[in-house]
């Protein structure tokens, strides 16, 4: 999966009615991506991304909750995912949940 470990970071900019006030960036993760990669790409612009203590860990982790040191500060990461890009291997249909940027 480490062909697909893209990270992406978006800045709001004025977009922030969209997804709350507190809302600076979107990181847009690919599923090869693991949390120290998201980390680094994250800190390169400013931005803090509340992942959980281990960098080898997928990105799969944020379904579950994914409880880091900045959850009290900032909350689960689960709790801030504002869209999904979900591909079914049988149909090959794409379906986009919630807001996914082009």
């Amino acid at each position: 999966m480490s062909t697909f470990g893209q990270v992406y970071i978006l800045l709001t900019g004025d977009d922030r009615a969209e997804f709350g006030s507190n809302c600076v960036a979107l990181v847009v993760v690919k599923a090869g991506c693991k949390m120290g990669d998201i980390v680094c790409n994250a800190m390169a612009v400013g931005v803090i991304v509340s992942l959980g203590a281990c960098p080898s860990v997928g990105v799969g982790l944020w379904l579950q909750g994914d409880i880091g040191h900045l959850a009290r500060i900032y909350g689960l990461v689960c709790d801030v995912i504002v869209g999904v890009v979900i591909v079914n291997v049988d149909s090959s249909q794409v379906f986009c949940i919630g807001y996914v940027p082009s």
